[in-house]
């Protein structure tokens, strides 16, 4: 995981500030290996991980969001071992 604090000031939501929003955000991005879930179960995350979110930094401006980025397998690896190998010899 990857953490970044950016300040309040510097992140810019239609043209104001946090700070002048009066608001917190947060962006997540999260990587998955395309085709291993459904669109439903994306949703499913997106949706818990936002309010999990919200929840714990509070205050919220609306658009802060959760991205799920769907990473092609040959294109995803474990130690040099791309997920689309793994899956072809899974069964060796």
């Amino acid at each position: 995981m990857i953490v970044r604090f950016e300040p309040r000031e510097n992140w810019f939501i239609d043209g104001r500030s946090l700070v002048e929003h009066g608001k917190n955000a947060f962006r997540l991005w999260v990587t998955i290996t395309d085709e291993t879930n459904s669109n439903v179960e994306k949703a499913e995350y997106q949706k818990a991980a936002f309010e999990l979110l919200s929840d714990l930094i509070g205050n919220v401006h609306p658009i802060s969001n959760v991205y799920v980025i769907d990473a092609r397998a040959t294109a995803y690896s474990y130690g040099g071992v791309t997920q689309e190998y793994n899956f072809h010899h899974a069964a060796a």
